[in-house]
């Protein structure tokens, strides 16, 4: 039985903001592609499909996006109040009450074996050894099982972070213990805690298993956005070459963006239709439809339709934003 993907995408994005006043976090491109289209392009190569999707904020958006480029059952599931990650999941229990499931959170994008998490023993749960635990779900392991989750502990005794990416062979041990953690009200920090039920589950003789992954990326915040675009450039295709332009891979630009003139690269990735008069840009990502001429820019995260001429330096703009400078930097 192939299993259903429950994916929650219903967070604001606040640490990303200007840029999520007007699109989901899950909308947020990377390397040429918005979050959730990398998640969903991930999960149909293990033959999900069905998807249920958790939406709330710029929900709508979202939800058109998906429809219109995936040919997929999806269900969209509103989380009406923000009580936690448990609480997200629990929504979910009409839609999804039994059998095999994925569950991927939506601002997180994960390199792994798929195939391997789905064959790993019991429930498996993807994990990596990270350099600071206490930011993260902490995974106890021993004699190869999780005998013990701890949501942001400060005092570690693990350093295998969850990473959002969760098998559960059959999804009704976990709304099980998610309706024991809302039932009775039972918060962690103020919300419902996935982390808090699947203890349960293992307090209740579910197996629990630790599956490595390779790479784990997120959209958090402004510099792992542009850590994420660097990490899944690499192997970009390079642009066909265009007259006056030089690329500098690994680099994201489509047909339908106009470039003169420039210098692209490396680590950049442009969005549809934009235009790049006489600039040089790195490590930057320009969202669809922006125009930019005579400008040097680098670490910058430009929203879609920006209007920015003669400017040099580092930029965090939301949508439509305009900008001038006073005097032209150097060419590219």
């Amino acid at each position: 039985m192939k299993p259903t993907a429950i994916v929650p995408a219903a967070g604001v994005g606040t640490r990303l903001r200007p840029h999520t006043w007007s699109l989901p976090k899950a909308l947020l491109p990377v390397a040429g592609r918005p979050v959730i289209g990398h998640i969903l392009d991930q999960l149909l190569t293990v033959g999900v499909e069905r998807v249920v999707l958790v939406v709330g904020y710029l929900g709508d958006r979202l939800v058109d996006w998906v429809r219109e480029h995936y040919d997929l059952e999806v269900d969209f599931v509103v989380q009406e109040r923000r009580l936690g990650l448990g609480h997200a999941i629990h929504t979910t229990a009409e839609r999804c009450p039994a059998g095999p499931a994925l569950i991927v959170l939506g601002d997180t994008i994960v390199q792994a074996d798929l195939s391997g998490l789905l064959a790993a023993p019991g429930h498996g749960m993807g994990v990596k050894a990270v350099d600071d635990p206490r930011r993260f779900g902490v995974a106890e392991v021993a004699d190869g099982r999780i005998v013990r989750l701890v949501e942001k502990p400060a005092a570690p005794t693990s350093d295998l972070a969850l990473v959002g990416l969760y098998h559960l062979r059959d999804v009704a041990a976990l709304h099980e213990g998610l309706r024991y953690l809302v039932a009775g009200d039972r918060r962690t920090r103020g919300e419902y805690q996935l982390t808090d039920a699947l203890q349960w589950m293992i307090d209740h003789g579910e197996l629990l298993s630790p599956f490595p992954i390779a790479g784990w990326f997120d959209v958090g915040k402004p510099e792992t956005w542009l850590a994420t675009n660097r990490s899944l450039l690499a192997g970009a295709p390079v642009p066909a070459p265009r007259p006056g332009v030089t690329f500098h891979p690994p680099v994201w630009v489509p047909d339908s963006a106009v470039v003169a003139e420039s210098a692209i690269g490396p680590f950049v990735s442009v969005g549809e239709s934009a235009r790049i008069m006489s600039c040089r840009i790195e490590n930057s990502i320009i969202g669809d439809g922006t125009e930019l001429a005579g400008c040097r820019l680098e670490d910058s995260l430009l929203a879609p339709q920006c209007r920015l001429k003669d400017l040099q330096g580092s930029f965090n703009l939301g949508e439509e934003s305009r900008a001038r400078g006073a005097t032209p930097p150097d060419g590219p």
